[in-house]
């Protein structure tokens, strides 16, 4: 059956010669993977540009239940998202969200306040001109909506075992990101995704932390 949806891009990976699986958090059925064929023509209904990371891009689909891969007929590239495409420092913090999101949204059903909380992000990364406390915002924001926001108090397990310094600076972190110098923001960036894999141990390393962290 043929659906229309929205749909934020989470990965891309080869899958045969000329063909791609994409993994796309969906507003109507939650995180999916699509199969998606390497585009033969300028005149593709699919451009490659569509699925840049954290892409916010309007589908037709072809979904049917219990299909582990499913189809994606027309995709078009959100208004807001062609700032991003244009900005390489924008394109590879949406790249390190991305893979954020990737590793830890572990349910595949809908969550429309989540949905809208990854648009916005997208909104504000396209318009922003300041974009020094993104990623550290973001890893704040999200932990949030996966029900593990860092509790400054002493019942948080991860904070105790921190040194002094680190606490003091994921502490500093949490009341003020614009507070930090470049070398805070990014030992609080390590500290937080440390923190992620603390609470979620299957999320495992984040490739894409150096490109944003250089």
């Amino acid at each position: 059956m043929l659906y229309s949806t929205r749909g934020i891009v989470l990965r891309l990976s080869q899958y045969k010669d000329n063909s791609y699986i994409a993994e796309i958090y969906t507003q109507k059925f939650g995180k999916v993977s699509f199969a998606v064929h390497r585009p033969q023509s300028k005149k593709a209904s699919i451009r490659t540009y569509h699925l840049m990371p954290f892409s916010l891009i309007d589908m037709q689909i072809e979904y049917k239940e219990n299909r582990d891969i499913q189809k994606i007929r027309e995709a078009s590239l959100a208004a807001e998202c062609y700032a991003v495409v244009d900005s390489p420092v924008k394109g590879l913090i949406c790249q390190f969200m991305a893979e954020v999101v990737s590793k830890t949204l572990e349910h595949n059903n809908a969550d429309e306040i989540l949905f809208d909380y990854f648009t916005s992000l997208i909104g504000n990364i396209s318009s922003s001109e300041s974009l020094g406390t993104f990623p550290l915002d973001f890893l704040l924001g999200y932990a949030q909506y996966l029900g593990i926001y860092p509790d400054d108090g002493e019942g948080n397990e991860f904070i105790r075992l921190l040194s002094a310094e680190d606490k003091g600076l994921l502490l500093n972190a949490l009341n003020d990101t614009s507070l930090l110098n470049r070398v805070e923001r990014r030992r609080a960036i390590n500290i937080l995704l440390k923190y992620y894999q603390y609470f979620l141990p299957s999320m495992g390393a984040v490739k894409s932390l150096d490109v944003i962290t250089d």
